[in-house]
């Protein structure tokens, strides 16, 4: 790496280091999803310690009845907490350490992208505006989004990956790109899928200059489709169990977040939420003014350059980049607008509609923006401009660095926290009629007969029971039933709806239990006699193939890297001939 690349480097970091230092505050600071990402954190590590491989249901969470959280969740995140607490560090502290490197290293990795694209300082100035701008630093101090946050640095690495690739198609780039597509997949689903057609776009642009075409189309696929194999296990039974969860109807609330042109230009700082509407909402939703300054910058120049010689805008590499962006900047403003034809774009988009929140494409205006920034510094070369930028992008969010209180948490509240942490508990399964865990017990309960429960052995994914009756009767294992759970009585597998079934409240008498909600577990029907009987939770079909994708992705992905080592090991003799001349 050359000295002055290096001192670049050097140069980002000391300029991260003023927005991230509120996380070195002791304590653990408010935000909006703070506690819950730390909990998953806490849960995630519980998982592993269990011989959870991967993690599919959480020890604790929803009062320890197994909630199938993992089997959906983005996990990459929550394994990097979990691996910074065994290494000795408290929740808390794993949670803003992950989620401040991932902000500084995301600013490194737009470096290194842009720097490939345009060159030294416009990546320097194009890092610092995808990480100073108010919807980044308000996913760590506002909402505490570890996640989403975490999925911004794999973003320009694939994009990098494009870009090498159509200057030379070559397995080292592919391998690359398909980790860090897969990684960013891993990270935050939605970030994925907003970025998906950025990368399309770009990657289109690319296809354009590339001297190779055939070969780039090939290795770009390839790419793409390696990082879907890898991140298959989470994505596979995402999309073929969801329907067992009560996600899609709890999750369908888009329209009540969109927001104003205004919103976006200027909104005050604050630590509330998002309302319904637009009138209530207490969090900014401001895209940033120096942001601002340099769209219309960037739009005032292509207006010239159209004037001046509309045919040769597209030839230029760095004009179709530059008015790429511009284009993805609009269209990604355009759609959080709270207008009817917007309303009715999202209601006849169903990808869309997954998002949430229509203002989280605000992560998609701040990239373009950097983009453009990064355009706007390689075409004009002047410095004015540039220290103009610099100075304001600083400026501009100087009063976005700050916590809004804290307090203190240590690992055993989430050690023994027992909520969803989710906001609606959209991951409690469809059998589950309410999200009510109050005088839910939390242990085997006889239903019914004269069952005794002589000895058990009781594991998140496995009950080990021995039982005696005289007559026989019903127990209820305190586990949510979600597809994957069997029994077996004397080593016999039972079938649903026969010798076990989903409890539903319909055959349990008022007056016995008020105001509990038993629906949602497993019952068994206990014979008579002595018996043993086993509960166990293992992967469906949907879930064993979609590992088998994921270990077939890990190992091509492997087998690529070795495959590199051991070429360039091979080729290493002969390069040393060729300079020796012999």
């Amino acid at each position: 790496m050359k000295k002055q690349t290096l001192g670049v480097i050097l140069l980002i970091i000391l300029a991260m280091l003023p927005a991230v230092r509120a996380l070195a505050i002791p304590g653990f600071y408010t935000s909006h999803d703070g506690v819950t990402h730390t909990a998953r954190i806490a849960n995630f590590s519980l998982a592993l310690a269990e011989g959870q491989i991967p993690p599919r249901l959480a020890p604790k969470l929803f009062g320890g009845f197994g909630f199938p959280i993992f089997i959906f969740i983005y996990p990459l995140p929550y394994l990097l907490g979990s691996l910074i607490h065994a290494a000795g560090t408290p929740f808390t502290d794993s949670f803003e350490i992950v989620i401040g490197t991932s902000f500084l290293i995301s600013a490194l990795t737009m470096f290194f992208f842009i720097k490939e694209l345009f060159g030294l300082w416009p990546a320097f100035i194009s890092a610092l505006f995808y990480t100073w701008a108010p919807y980044r630093l308000s996913q760590i101090y506002v909402r505490g989004a570890v996640a989403e946050n975490f999925a911004y640095l794999f973003v320009p690495i694939v994009l990098l990956s494009l870009l090498r690739l159509s200057k030379k198609p070559e397995l080292k780039w592919t391998t690359v790109g398909s980790l860090s597509f897969a990684g960013m997949l891993l990270s935050h689903q939605l970030v994925s899928l907003m970025f998906l057609p950025v990368f399309a776009c770009f990657g289109l642009v690319f296809l354009f200059q590339s001297n190779d075409k055939k070969s780039y189309i090939r290795h770009a696929f390839f790419m793409t489709l390696l990082g879907l194999f890898t991140s298959a296990y989470i994505y596979v039974p995402a999309l073929f169990e969801r329907s067992f969860l009560h996600f899609d109807e709890l999750m369908n609330y888009y329209s009540d977040h969109f927001v104003t042109l205004k919103q976006l230009m200027h909104s005050p700082w604050s630590y509330g939420f998002s309302m319904p509407g637009t009138l209530a909402d207490d969090m900014s939703f401001q895209i940033g003014l120096t942001h601002l300054l340099v769209v219309a910058v960037s739009a005032i120049v292509f207006a010239w350059l159209f004037v001046k010689n509309k045919k040769k805008i597209w030839k230029d590499a760095s004009n179709r980049i530059g008015l790429v962006s511009l284009v993805i900047f609009t269209i990604s403003v355009i759609l959080m607008l709270d207008y009817p034809v917007v309303r009715a774009i999202w209601k006849y988009t169903p990808a869309l509609s997954m998002l949430d929140f229509p203002w989280r494409l605000l992560g998609v205006s701040v990239f373009a923006s950097s983009m453009l920034v990064a355009y706007l510094t390689r075409v004009l070369k002047n410095k004015l401009i540039f220290f103009v930028f610099l100075f304001f992008v600083f400026f501009a969010n100087r009063n976005h660095l700050r916590i809004n209180q804290t307090f203190l948490l240590d690992d055993a509240y989430f050690l023994t926290y027992d909520q969803t942490a989710t906001w609606r508990n959209e991951f409690l399964p469809i059998w589950r009629i309410t999200n009510k865990l109050q005088n839910l017990e939390r242990v085997v309960r006889v239903r019914k007969g004269d069952v005794l429960i002589e000895s058990s052995q009781v594991k998140t994914l496995k009950l080990m029971l021995r039982t005696q009756s005289e007559v026989g009767g019903k127990i209820v294992i305190p586990r949510l039933y979600f597809p994957g759970w069997t029994v077996r009585i004397d080593g016999q597998l039972q079938k649903l709806n026969e010798s076990f079934k989903i409890t539903n409240n319909v055959d349990i008498q008022p007056e016995s239990r008020p105001n509990v909600d038993d629906s949602g577990l497993i019952e068994v029907s206990v014979p008579k006699g002595r018996h043993e009987i086993e509960v166990i939770f293992s992967e469906t079909p949907i879930r064993k193939l979609g590992f088998i994708f994921s270990i077939a992705g890990v190992v091509t992905t492997l087998g690529l890297i070795l495959e590199g080592r051991i070429r360039a090991i091979v080729q290493a003799p002969k390069t040393m001939r060729r300079r020796r001349g012999t």
